[in-house]
This record gives C-alpha cells, sequence and structure tokens, in this order.
C-alpha cells in the first residue's frame, strides 16, 4: 500500500514494520488534512493505493479522530459481532438454546394456568430472540487508553475490514515506551497505520518513518531515526 499526498513530492510506501508519520508545521495545512479526513474529503488531498490500484480510503481505511472518545458501540461494529456470537451460539451451543426455550414454554404454561383467563404473549421464543436478550457489549472498563486503542482498531480491522488506520497528534495523549507498545502490537498484526501531526519529536521510534512539510511549504523532507 502507499499513498500521495498534494504537498509530498514522491509517494510514501506502508511497509512491514514502519509507520509513516506526516508532520505538518504549517498549522492552517494541518488543519485542513484533518478536516479532509473528519469531512470524507480525503480523496482530493491525498491517492491511496494497493498492489497499483485505488484504494477506497472512505470504504477500507478509518480515522481515529477522538483518541479519548473510543466508540466502541459504534453501530455496525457492535451488529457484526452480535451476529457473529448469535451464530456461534446457534452452530456450537445449540444443547442449551433448545434447554432455555424449552424452560421459557413451560414457564409460559404455568403463568397461564395460575390465572382464570388464558392470555398470549408477542415474544417469540426462538434462537435469536433468545439471544438479542443477552445485549453483547465490549468490556472496556478495565484497560488503560493504549490497550483501548490497540484493541479498537484490532476490532475494526477484524470485524469490518478496515486496512487503514490515521492516527493524529497521538504524541499528546501517550508517552515513547506506550507509543512503541502500540507501534509493536499493531505491525505484528500487519495492520497499516499513517500518523498525522503537527511537529516532529525529539526523539523518534524505531517504527517511524519522518516525513516533513515545512511552514512555506517549499521543504519537504524525509528522515529516517
Amino acid at each position: 500500500m502507499m499513498f500521495a499526498c498534494e504537498y509530498l513530492n514522491n509517494n510514501v510506501k506502508f511497509t512491514d514494520g514502519v509507520i509513516p508519520v506526516l508532520v505538518i508545521e504549517n498549522k492552517k495545512i494541518f488543519r485542513k488534512i484533518l478536516y479532509s479526513f473528519c469531512e470524507g474529503t480525503v480523496e482530493e488531498l491525498f491517492t491511496f493505493s494497493q498492489d497499483f490500484k485505488p484504494f477506497d480510503f472512505d470504504k477500507r481505511g478509518f480515522f481515529v479522530a477522538n483518541i479519548l472518545e473510543l466508540n466502541f458501540q459504534n453501530k455496525k461494529l457492535t451488529s457484526k459481532i452480535n451476529s457473529i456470537m448469535q451464530q456461534t451460539a446457534i452452530n456450537d451451543y445449540s444443547e442449551d438454546l433448545i434447554l432455555i426455550k424449552a424452560q421459557l414454554v413451560q414457564l409460559f404454561d404455568k403463568l397461564n394456568q395460575d390465572f382464570d383467563f388464558e392470555y398470549d404473549s408477542s415474544f417469540e421464543i426462538d434462537f435469536p430472540s433468545i439471544l438479542k436478550l443477552l445485549q453483547f457489549n465490549i468490556d472496556i472498563s478495565c484497560r488503560d487508553l493504549s490497550e483501548l486503542l490497540v484493541s479498537y482498531i484490532l476490532l475494526l480491522n477484524k470485524y469490518l475490514n478496515f486496512d487503514l488506520f490515521v492516527l493524529h497528534s497521538i504524541y499528546d495523549y501517550f508517552d515513547y515506551d506506550e507509543i512503541e507498545k502500540i507501534y509493536k502490537t499493531l505491525k505484528l498484526y500487519h495492520i497499516n497505520v499513517l500518523v498525522v501531526t503537527s511537529s516532529k519529536q525529539q526523539k523518534i521510534s524505531g517504527f517511524e518513518e519522518i516525513h516533513i512539510i515545512d511552514y512555506d511549504l517549499c521543504l519537504i523532507d524525509t528522515c529516517d531515526n
């Protein structure tokens, strides 16, 4: 995978073990690029490709807009996970579901016998309706922010098939050791990541490949640590 940017002379490649970092010192351009990711207009400034074919960022890329508020309740994500868990329960735990269904039917009949009138229920006793009662939710209560970020990205990659993730200003949230751990885990799973920031850090991770667009947009520099 690679990308071209309006403000870069050369294409930037995503390779194993390398995290491209786009340092944009001009604050107006920095804001413009962040807005483009937020508003879905990124392809006006960037051209992404994979295996020499166009890569549709809107469909296969994901911009993490707010690291402090990772949306684990993303409707598409929760629906996909719930669908897979329900199918797993039906395939692997059908005996448990049959027992639960039988007990619900028995409870219904017992209640019906306790009253001097018959009643009916609108609740359909089938496997999907039983499993919907469980309301599967991802537990995020006992992990720190760096672990949550990695888990969030891995879930989006596995269940929604996003192939590229764009992070911004991560140096404002994590220290060097935390960033190294984040990078190491994501590269272990072959996750493509682009970091966008407004300033170059003094201490550069061994995973990072730095691409600098200076304030005047006339000096474009590429440097390794």
